[in-house]
């Protein structure tokens, strides 16, 4: 009950703080800097793998991710195997776009067009082993730029890739049918139940980066200069005041707990 109600103070009575900082897990850093050395208009492909179904906690960590990209000028190809995820990155993109157009100097360059193109390849993991093998048939009449990529010879060659996962499972799948074959860096931003099973991927080189769970979400927007929109920054802040009330919470839990063990033990004595 304690820790219900920790958890519901800060939005009962309009609580704003403590804030404080998320902790900074290795991988996070070099996330940061492998999309902020992008040139404008390199290519980057990213691997798309959540919908609706886990977006509660993903749009949250994907957020800084594609503001980061655009605000790079990145020039973005969205690949993915589920039904709903290109709308579900479409829906992200554009709530980032509008942070970024409506901030003064801050934004995409007039008259400038920002590609973002997705193809929705139906076939399970094996659409990846033809994408990493043959990705001008694999993205074929989904992207104007397919057929640029052949053989990886092109200045169009993607000059990073970016998993945007739920589970431990594509992170694992991508590393093992794609990377291997195209040998481009892989960053990694999942939730947080896949971090314990991806991050000896980053211990090994395998990943460039690992940005997990909403910890991690806010450790990399916390390396920027720029701040989300008022409503994407309300959100990380309702949601850094609740995780740190509830830590107050579990905290307490403990002191009255041990309290009442050495009461109850003096009285017995």
């Amino acid at each position: 009950t304690l820790f219900l109600l920790a958890l519901g103070l800060p939005l009962l009575l309009g609580l704003t703080g403590p804030v404080g900082e998320a902790r900074r897990w290795p991988g996070v850093t070099e996330a940061y800097a492998a999309i902020d050395q992008l040139a404008t208009d390199e290519l980057v492909w990213i691997y798309w793998a959540y919908d609706p179904a886990t977006a509660g906690e993903m749009d949250l960590l994907a957020l800084p991710l594609v503001d980061h990209l655009l605000e790079r000028n990145a020039q973005s190809t969205i690949i993915s195997l589920l039904p709903t995820g290109l709308a579900t990155a479409e829906r992200l993109w554009r709530e980032a776009a509008s942070s970024l157009l409506v901030e003064q100097g801050i934004g995409i360059r007039e008259g400038r067009t920002v590609f973002v193109e997705g193809a929705y390849l139906p076939g399970g993991a094996g659409a990846l082993a033809l994408l990493a093998s043959a990705p001008e048939d694999a993205l074929w009449g989904y992207t104007e730029r397919a057929t640029s990529w052949l053989a990886f010879s092109s200045t169009q060659r993607p000059a990073l890739s970016v998993v945007v996962a739920a589970h431990a499972e594509d992170v694992q799948q991508w590393l093992e049918m794609v990377q291997t074959e195209t040998q481009l860096p892989v960053v990694a931003f999942t939730g947080a139940g896949a971090d314990p099973i991806v991050r000896p991927y980053l211990a090994s080189g395998q990943l460039a980066g690992l940005v997990s769970g909403f910890d991690g979400a806010a450790a990399y927007q916390q390396l920027r200069d720029r701040r989300f929109g008022r409503l994407p920054s309300t959100r990380y802040t309702a949601q850094l005041i609740a995780q740190n009330w509830g830590h107050i919470a579990l905290i307490l839990l403990l002191l009255l707990g041990n309290l009442r063990a050495l009461w109850l033990g003096g009285k017995r004595g």
